[in-house]
């Protein structure tokens, strides 16, 4: 089992820290192209976690362009690996 203090720490890992940056340059895009910008979600590794996933950052955009996660190719640093489940889920790992 995992304490609040591990998922707080998760919160700094830099797989979270990139997502949040490219939801920021989503968000932007959804703006300028008038889609919904409300609807991108930045989910953290507990909320991953509880729905049984394995990734350390996710995207979710259901209301943006048909599969943009697969048309993504957002600017990732090198020790973050990302990929895309499904058209509307982008998922960011720790390297």
């Amino acid at each position: 089992m995992r304490t609040q203090p591990h998922w707080d720490e998760c919160l700094a890992e830099i797989a979270y820290v990139e997502a949040n940056s490219i939801a920021l340059q989503l968000k932007e895009y959804a703006k300028l192209n008038r889609y919904d910008c409300k609807g991108i979600k930045v989910l953290n590794k507990q909320q991953i976690f509880d729905k049984g996933g394995r990734s350390n950052a996710q995207i979710v955009w259901t209301e943006g362009p048909e599969d943009w996660a697969y048309t993504t190719e957002p600017t990732v640093i090198s020790s973050v690996y990302t990929e895309a489940h499904d058209g509307q889920t982008l998922s960011f790992y720790n390297k």
